[in-house]
Formats: structure tokens, C-alpha cells, sequence
């Protein structure tokens, strides 16, 4: 069975430069598991590794499609897997990096046959949700398959929508779906999960959206908007482009869109933990401590001396 390495943690918590000492202690190659650094053009916002990090690091996964396309966890799963494969034939071992759960989830574990994308339907139920507000929507999800709305949360539009989708197309909850693609195990794996004191979590997110804003972030999206995306498509529900989609159009002050960027980071951070705190599988050090940090190589280098026994 083929192994991989796995690095968790909410946005900002210091993944990137974990993954980075570990590829120079142990030679990975980084397979990045964020489902908005998979879209090109969108950089700045998604706090993507610089060119040349990417190539010394060794980074896959990055770039994938245009921000016009929805890219599904389950097509990460496929396209992942193929990097991965790659990884292995040439010797190296793969160090899985990111905080989208529900795509590391489709990569270890497998997912379940789903409807394809209803776009009349999404475009009504967002129509419904602009009238009415997502929490109508979540109410909506409660009635039909209470097991997911209980794991979405109420300002969640894109998954509320997809779960109303699935129910819709295939007349059976997403959450019974779902059971049908779990418990697969496709890698032997050791998921580290890194975590930081609240209050330093939170002073490294305005610090990361402060330089967001000072490198670009709103010439990035005017460039994206300029060439026809739209605030509408899914890649925009990455953190500080609908915000600044909003000032560029006059809706928002500068400073009121960078708070709410902020904000917003914030409440994301929470649901990534929430989503992690689920998984009795991921092995939880502070990011923060030098004693945790040793740990960590420690644990990963136990894992990888196990597979050569």
C-alpha cells in the first residue's frame, strides 16, 4: 500500500514552512491540499508558495484549472492520486499539505459516486438564498438530511446548495451517499495536525491579510474581474476575493473590506478546526513550541522508519 505523510491545521497556523523543513529533513515532494490553490491567477489571496519555492520544495497540485471551472474533491482525489503515483515511482515520498478537510478526506479515504452539477438548480437556490438568506436555505437542508446540515454551517452556501443538489438528483440525503465512499483505506498514512494558541492564531491572520493587501491582492482580483470572472463562480468563495470584489464595485470602503476579510479568515479558521477536531486520526502538536516541533520530525521519522522494517 502506498504511504504518504499528511500536514493539517487551520489557515495561517504555519503549514507552509513546517512542510518546508520537513522536505529538506526528509526529502518529500509537497502535494498541496487546498482547494482554491488548485485555481491559476489567484495567487496573492491563496497564499501560494513563490515560483521559486515551488520548484525547490518540489510542489504539486497548484494551478490545476482556471477559475471558471468547479473543482470537485472528487477530482482531486483522482488528480492527487496521479501526483502521488508519480512521487513514488521516482523514489520520494509524498507530504500531503493543506487545510481543505473534505479534499484530504476524498484523497485518503475515497468518495462515493455523486451527482454531476445541476446548474439551473444552483443558480435557483442561490437566486432563493440572495431573497432570503443561506440560513433559509440550511433550514431547508435540516428537513431532508439533518445528519449534513448539522455538519455545514448556516453561511456555508456552496456546500448547502451542493447537499440540496445531491438530494434533488438522486432523491437520497448526501449523508447516505456519502457512507458509501468512506472507511476505504487507499494509504497507509500519518496525519499531523498542527495547532497555536487562539490569540496568536488570530494575530497571524491580520498579519497575513495585511500583506495580502500590501503585495496586491486587489490588483489580483481587478486583473481576474478584468478578464470576465465573476464574483459569482466558486473559485471567488476563496478568503479576500469576494471582499475586494466588493470594493472594487463601490460596495465596500478599502478598510472596511480588508476587516472583513479578517473576519471572515477568522470564522473560516474555526469551521477548519471543527472539520479536524472529527478526525480521531490526526495526531495534534503546536506549531508554537520547539519541544512540539521536534516531536513532530521525531513521529514523522518513526512513521517512515516503520515502512522500511
Amino acid at each position: 500500500m502506498i504511504k504518504i505523510v499528511a500536514l493539517v491545521g487551520p489557515t495561517a497556523v504555519g503549514k507552509t514552512g513546517l512542510s518546508h523543513k520537513l522536505v529538506e529533513e526528509f526529502g518529500f515532494e509537497i502535494v498541496s491540499c487546498d482547494c482554491m490553490q488548485v485555481y491559476s491567477g489567484m495567487d496573492i489571496g491563496t497564499a501560494k508558495p513563490s515560483l521559486e519555492e515551488r520548484g525547490k520544495y518540489n510542489y504539486h497540485m497548484l494551478d490545476v484549472v482556471t477559475p471558471d471551472y468547479h473543482y470537485s474533491a472528487g477530482e482531486y482525489a483522482r488528480d492527487a492520486g496521479k501526483a502521488i503515483e508519480g512521487i513514488i515511482k521516482r523514489g520520494a515520498i509524498p507530504l500531503v499539505s493543506g487545510g481543505s478537510g473534505l479534499y484530504l478526506d476524498a484523497l485518503i479515504y475515497g468518495i462515493s459516486s455523486m451527482p454531476k452539477a445541476d446548474l439551473d438548480f444552483r443558480k435557483k437556490m442561490t437566486k432563493e438564498a440572495e431573497k432570503k438568506g443561506s440560513v433559509f436555505l440550511h433550514e431547508l437542508l435540516k428537513e431532508i438530511d439533518p445528519v449534513s446540515a448539522k455538519k455545514i454551517h448556516s453561511n456555508d452556501l456552496k456546500r448547502i446548495i451542493r447537499a440540496l443538489e445531491v438530494y434533488q438528483l438522486s432523491g437520497e440525503p448526501l449523508s447516505e451517499i456519502q457512507k458509501t465512499g468512506k472507511n476505504i483505506k487507499k494509504y497507509e498514512h500519518l496525519i499531523i495536525g498542527l495547532n497555536r494558541r487562539r490569540e496568536e492564531l488570530y494575530e497571524r491572520i491580520e498579519a497575513r491579510v495585511d500583506k495580502m493587501f500590501e503585495e496586491g491582492l486587489v490588483e489580483e482580483v481587478k486583473v481576474l474581474l478584468d478578464e470576465g470572472y465573476t464574483s459569482e463562480l466558486s473559485s471567488f468563495q476563496a478568503l479576500g476575493y469576494k471582499e475586494v470584489a466588493q470594493y472594487l464595485r463601490g460596495k465596500l470602503k478599502l478598510e472596511e473590506a480588508k476587516e472583513k476579510v479578517k473576519k471572515n479568515t477568522r470564522n473560516f479558521a474555526k469551521r477548519q478546526m471543527t472539520y479536524f477536531g472529527k478526525n480521531k486520526g490526526i495526531k495534534w502538536f503546536d506549531c508554537a513550541s520547539d519541544d512540539d516541533i521536534i516531536a513532530v520530525f521525531k513521529e514523522v521519522e518513526k512513521f517512515l522508519g516503520d515502512l522500511n522494517k
